[in-house]
């Protein structure tokens, strides 16, 4: 499936990616919501999870800041709870495959703040495990160790979600816990 998606993609995705953000950009600012911005939105937003599902893919989508700032509004707005999940999980899939870009990710203006809002606020426990995954993969790249470290919500977040129902959740609290223990200041 992977190589399909790649080779779809470098056929066709690098022209693509830009309407579809644009498109996405085209319904965030329409002046009413409808069910046709809805249904666009949410199958645009499936396109580009399926897309982010190959780490080649990844890699260019990730260099794209309009892509960015478009998945968080789309987190960050009233769309649909699937919507939401199909956003995060791009990010997710991002943050996992573009390992070298993970501090650029986080310095992307509101990420974080999203992130820890879903978190603690997000009643759909798929987005809720879907922010703590980011988190966790973020935690990994050593620069963004320190810039999390210095955050002063993320480690009563990351605590409070250490008891959220899910387990995959709550491991990923752990793996932020972990990993942030990790850093040079701290051995």
């Amino acid at each position: 499936k992977d190589s399909v998606r790649e080779s779809s993609f470098h056929d066709i995705g690098k022209e693509l990616l830009p309407l579809l953000l644009r498109s996405l950009e085209s319904c965030n600012h329409a002046a009413e919501e409808n069910e046709w911005c809805d249904s666009l939105v949410l199958n645009i937003s499936k396109i580009l999870r399926a897309f982010s599902r190959a780490h080649s893919v990844s890699l260019i989508m990730v260099q794209s800041r309009d892509l960015l700032k478009s998945l968080l509004t789309l987190i960050n707005g009233e769309r649909s709870t699937q919507t939401k999940i199909e956003a995060l999980s791009t990010m997710k899939n991002i943050t996992f495959y573009a390992e070298e870009y993970r501090s650029m990710i986080l310095d992307h203006s509101g990420f974080l703040d999203c992130l820890l809002h879903v978190c603690l606020s997000d009643s759909d426990g798929e987005c809720r495990e879907c922010a703590s995954a980011m988190l966790r993969n973020i935690a990994f790249d050593n620069d963004a160790k320190i810039k999390m470290a210095q955050n002063g919500k993320l480690l009563n977040v990351v605590l409070k979600i250490s008891s959220d129902p899910s387990s995959k959740t709550k491991r990923n609290a752990v793996s932020i816990i972990a990993s942030l223990t990790m850093l040079n200041e701290n051995n």
